[in-house]
């Protein structure tokens, strides 16, 4: 999968020089970006580089554990 500059740079600014960060990528196509940061959820769509950010615990939770099911799902 080949990223345009701009995604490249956003992905970079997001992970900076932490060692928090878990950047995880698929090999199929996908209409946006989910990214959680300690108790933010970043949701971006590429196609008009329009982002939403939420701040709080319990969504960020909620979202984390829905993607480690729904890899765990993938994989299988």
């Amino acid at each position: 999968m080949r990223y345009k500059q701009h995604q490249v740079q956003a992905i970079k600014t997001l992970q900076g020089n932490s060692k928090d960060v878990n950047l995880r990528f698929v090999s199929f196509p996908l209409p946006g970006t989910i990214d959680i940061i300690k108790n933010n959820l970043l949701i971006i769509t590429w196609a008009n580089v329009t982002g939403i950010l939420v701040t709080s615990k319990e969504i960020a939770e909620h979202f984390k554990n829905y993607l480690i099911v729904f890899g765990i799902w993938l994989a299988s």
